[in-house]
């Protein structure tokens, strides 16, 4: 069994909560208030600029066969900030989120132990889980919906490919490392998955760090 298979095992009940989290299902019915959808892109937009931070770091570490393909996830990451922008009114409050913060904490850790491995994986679920999710909402999206072109971005034969890609390198990465990397780079995806949902929770909530608890 690839060792994709086997984190996305371990994963999977992650991945139905996540696509059954109510942001999920409200922004397919197209009934998720564009307040909350400007909230969640607003966040966003921290994670992803940091993530391509994150990716253009990995291109010194990882095998030169793949420094490319993180150079374009990377500059993707960055793009894509300015399309949804561009189609969409986004706020920038300059406050953070609780789990904003702590996703990007987690993943510089990881960078910070020179682990492209572990980065790799703690990556992958961002990737996998929009992938999957964003098929099974552009199968099942209401008419009209004001976030189809969102939804048609994760569900597109591009951002497929993308995906797959990176799960070809996660795997590559696992053959060629040791049982205990293995056992990280599935830890950390795991964990990574976690995070994906409960980051949804403060965003269905529009809570940010500095009242998250209170």
């Amino acid at each position: 069994m690839k060792l994709s298979d086997l984190a996305w095992n371990k994963s999977y009940s992650v991945y139905k909560a996540f696509i059954y989290h109510p942001f999920n299902q409200d922004l397919m019915s197209g009934t998720l208030p564009m307040s909350k959808f400007s909230y969640y892109m607003e966040q966003d937009s921290y994670y992803i600029r940091n993530e391509a931070r994150v990716e253009g770091d990995i291109v010194s570490l990882i095998n030169e066969e793949y420094m490319d393909d993180f150079l374009g996830y990377s500059f993707d990451s960055l793009l894509y900030l300015k399309t949804v922008d561009y189609f969409f009114e986004i706020t920038n409050s300059t406050k953070i989120g609780n789990l904003t913060a702590a996703s990007i904490d987690y993943s510089n850790h990881i960078l910070s132990r020179n682990s492209f491995e572990e980065s790799v994986a703690a990556i992958l679920p961002c990737f996998w889980f929009y992938s999957e999710a964003g098929v099974y909402m552009a199968d099942n999206m209401s008419d009209n919906n004001p976030y189809a072109q969102w939804i048609d971005s994760y569900s597109s034969e591009e951002f497929s490919k993308k995906t797959n890609k990176l799960i070809d390198i996660f795997d590559y990465l696992a053959d060629h490392s040791t049982p205990n990397m293995r056992e990280a780079m599935v830890d950390a995806f795991y964990k990574s998955a976690i995070k994906e949902v409960i980051f949804y929770n403060d965003i269905y909530d529009m809570r940010y760090y500095d009242d998250a608890y209170l």
